[in-house]
């Protein structure tokens, strides 16, 4: 369950309003120089981790793990963009019967409008892929 965002991109081929972007035309950033929220502590092992450091060895290991995870933390940016595009690697192949592999393994993207968060698409991982 534990994955580690990287870079942003969906496709090889975007398609946007008739014109086609390939992905070698897309500009990619580092989402570590983006803000990160969500996090409740800035003493951890890595940026996605969600617990401090010093609660590793006074955490039962299942409960550690989990907070590997980065669920619930988000990168906010700005861009006037007509595209967004999204790589990231995951560092566990976990699968559930219960749970979609977008929810384990993929990203949301919401824009903030209107002083609320709107949902506008979601990232789905390519089950062909050895990282997911």
């Amino acid at each position: 369950m534990r994955r580690t965002l990287f870079l942003m991109i969906l496709t090889v081929i975007i398609s946007l309003g008739g014109k086609v972007i390939a992905a070698d035309d897309l500009k990619y950033v580092n989402a570590g120089q983006f803000k990160l929220i969500g996090k409740g502590y800035a003493d951890s092992l890595d940026r996605y981790c969600r617990l401090p450091s010093v609660l590793k060895e006074k955490t039962r290991p299942a409960v550690w793990s989990l907070s590997r995870n980065c669920a619930g933390l988000a990168i906010r940016f700005h861009t006037n963009s007509p595209v967004i595009a999204a790589k990231w690697e995951v560092t566990g192949d976990v699968v559930m019967n219960h749970f979609a592999p977008s929810g384990i393994k993929g990203l949301d993207l919401y824009c903030y409008k209107d002083k609320k968060w709107q949902f506008v698409n979601a990232a789905r991982p390519a089950a062909e892929s050895p990282l997911l």
